[in-house]
């Protein structure tokens, strides 16, 4: 082989081998997730069992944390797009998400609630598990519907985009700050109405430079997105509806890898200012090469449960409950 060919070809060899793996963005988060999940059922046990909330390096420490474990779900959300959109079978990766999911509930309903069974919150394997059907539905919707061009269902697919923005917004830390409303209010419902009539005005200014393809997207898309917005906040997952969505936002922006991990970081710090932290793995994600690096697939599956379980019994040995807090 002629030396230039060869040292080219060396070259690039390295150029790819530079940068981090999937898995080494993995390692980051659990351990993240670790160090969260530590703070959050030890020390808030602690806490709270004890009345120790006066002292104020374990409360310190604590929030502390709890805010580098803000690092883990936006790397999650992440790999997930990465995951869905390279993987040889959607319904395989849907199916271990959600086997997960109901091996998880029951380590994580005794961590966080020191209860078998607790409704009122379930663990983010869900989450991510709806993400992905949702993308199923988004994908289907791109790949199949460019023809279905509906004027009528094109202009009700704008008012429920703006009732989806309205959702989300109440759902978020700065509308529970404003808005002190539930689904059994008038103004709730209201709320959603006025945000329909803003998403009209809306499309009716940004589609002007749509082609007729976008449009036919754009009528369809709004409906597996609202669906999975709902499905999660139903079921009370970790992160709900705007779990779902980060992952949404990541998803299209996926061809930027950079822009859509600070457009997810920022789906999550407007859903709450506690996440603002998340910013900080977008030098992780900067230098992500796109391969999977090590293959422990079924060890990041398996740690979710196994760590809180962990957990959970150390609280026990030393004493403490754990509660329904996050």
């Amino acid at each position: 082989m002629d030396l230039a060919v060869q040292e080219q070809l060396n070259g690039q060899t390295q150029r790819v081998k530079k940068g981090i793996p999937g898995s080494t963005l993995k390692w980051i988060a659990i351990i993240a997730m670790l160090i969260d999940h530590t703070g959050a059922i030890l020390l808030e046990s602690q806490i709270m069992k004890e009345g120790t909330l006066e002292i104020e390096s374990i409360f310190v420490i604590d929030f502390i944390m709890r805010l580098i474990g803000r690092f883990g779900f936006p790397i999650f959300a992440f790999l997930l797009v990465e995951g869905f959109t390279h993987t040889r079978s959607v319904k395989k990766y849907a199916l271990n998400l959600s086997l997960f999911a109901l091996i998880s509930e029951l380590p994580f309903n005794l961590g966080f609630s020191g209860t078998l069974f607790y409704p009122g919150y379930q663990n983010v394997f869900f989450t991510l598990a709806i993400a992905v059907v949702t993308l199923t539905g988004v994908q289907y919707v791109e790949e199949h519907l460019l023809e279905k061009n509906n004027p009528i269902l094109y202009w009700i697919s704008c008012f429920v985009a703006g009732v989806i923005g309205s959702y989300l917004f109440i759902g978020s830390q700065f509308g529970m700050f404003f808005l002190s409303l539930n689904v059994q209010s008038l103004a709730y419902w209201l709320l959603l109405a006025l945000g329909g009539i803003v998403g009209l005005i809306i499309c009716a200014i940004v589609s002007r430079k749509w082609n007729q393809e976008k449009k036919n997207v754009f009528t369809y898309v709004v409906y597996p997105i609202l669906a999975g917005l709902v499905v999660a906040d139903l079921l009370k997952t970790d992160y709900a509806a705007w779990g779902v969505f980060t992952v949404l936002v990541i998803y299209y922006y996926r061809h930027k890898k950079v822009k859509a991990m600070a457009m997810g970081c920022l789906s999550l710090s407007i859903m709450s200012l506690m996440e603002v932290t998340a910013f900080f793995m977008l030098i992780p994600v900067s230098k992500y090469n796109g391969k999977r690096g090590m293959n422990l697939k079924y060890f990041f599956y398996a740690f979710y449960p196994v760590h809180i379980t962990l957990l959970y019994l150390l609280a026990l040995a030393c004493g403490y409950v754990s509660f329904a807090i996050r």
